[in-house]
């Protein structure tokens, strides 16, 4: 019998497979995994020693394999962020030594600074070739507009408000320190 595995097994890969192929005798073989299972194909997800024993007519034949993951590594770009207009972002993943980077910009390097709304992808690959990925989703914030109307003039003593209510759920700092969204004005000013 000969034992085939997937020649990278990279942690949290669904397909790192065991492959019997048996030659030689009879054929109508039955297959015992030491995992129970009972295929000539065992489907693995954990480090491990597997075994397999075999029977056909002609007898009975045991084997075992031992097979490693190599270890997994996050991949974080943060959370999906909002940015203002003329902001940038520095993303900068963390890379394992000996890995390298792919963005979805074409870019290769371990930064990259995005300085527009958009959907920016990193590939991160580690020594072994195993591959993480993540998305970070960047939006544009609307620019703020408040408008408080035009310029007035008040008689001694009147009291006006200014609404500076914003629609974008904005805080507020008045020149007075005041940090409402509507402010009461006796004293002319600017």
């Amino acid at each position: 019998t000969t034992y085939s595995a997937t020649d990278l097994l990279c942690f949290g890969d669904n397909n790192a497979c065991i492959t019997t192929n048996t030659t030689g005798g009879a054929s109508n073989y039955t297959y015992s995994w030491n995992t129970g299972d009972t295929t000539s194909t065992l489907q693995i997800q954990t480090d491990g020693i597997y075994s397999l024993t075999y029977s056909n007519a002609c007898g009975t034949s045991t084997d075992s394999i031992e097979v490693t993951f190599y270890p997994d590594f996050p991949v974080d770009l943060g959370n999906d962020t909002l940015m203002c207009s003329g902001y940038t972002l520095d993303l900068s993943p963390a890379i394992p030594t000996g890995g390298n980077v792919v963005w979805s910009t074409g870019q290769f390097s371990s930064l990259i600074t995005v300085t527009s709304p958009s959907t920016t992808s990193v590939s991160v690959f580690d020594a072994n070739g195993c591959v993480r990925q993540d998305t970070i989703e960047l939006s544009a914030l609307p620019p703020i507009q408040i408008d408080l109307g035009p310029d007035f003039s008040m008689c001694e003593y009147d009291v006006s408000t200014l609404d500076g209510t914003s629609p974008q759920g904005v805080s507020y700092l008045w020149s007075t320190g005041e940090t409402t969204a509507t402010i009461s004005i006796s004293d002319a000013g600017t």
